[in-house]
């Protein structure tokens, strides 16, 4: 597959990613809620948590933004839906060293799943927060005791 091409397959994957409305629906009693803004371009997001016993059981993020913004936070929310909140925790150092433009190994890009897609985000500094924004939400809502 040329180049080319392999660029036009990663954009239509993020453009699905961003479209999706699988965890756009907010949770009826979640235990912790994070609200964020870019400045920068004006993305908004509220991520809701269900934790229960360690584990995130439900996730949903409430974004607006572009496109970049709204692919990140749907394949955070799928990276973390169901996972224990210490690999969801795990995924933060990784995530953020690949937005800062150093290397990460062939298995930290398999647990990353395709959020990896979002690795050239870091030839573009002003679209980094962009990008990182749920999961600067997703490292709040960790942090948070309630």
């Amino acid at each position: 597959m040329a180049l080319d091409d392999l660029k036009q397959v990663y954009q239509a994957v993020l453009l699905d990613y961003a479209a999706s409305q699988k965890y756009r629906q907010p949770l009826a009693s979640p235990t912790k809620a994070v609200s964020l803004v870019n400045e920068s371009c004006g993305d908004r997001l509220t991520l809701q948590v269900k934790v229960k016993e360690g584990k995130i059981e439900q996730v949903a993020c409430l974004a607006e933004g572009c496109t970049i913004s709204q692919a990140s936070a749907a394949i955070m929310a799928g990276l973390v839906d169901q996972a224990p909140l210490e690999k969801a925790a795990g995924l933060l150092p990784i995530f953020w060293r690949m937005l800062e433009g150093k290397e990460i190994s062939q298995e930290e890009e398999k647990e990353l799943g395709d959020a990896a897609l979002l690795q050239g985000v870091s030839r573009f500094p002003a679209r980094v927060k962009c990008a990182g924004l749920a999961w600067q939400g997703l490292s709040e809502a960790i942090e948070r005791k309630n």
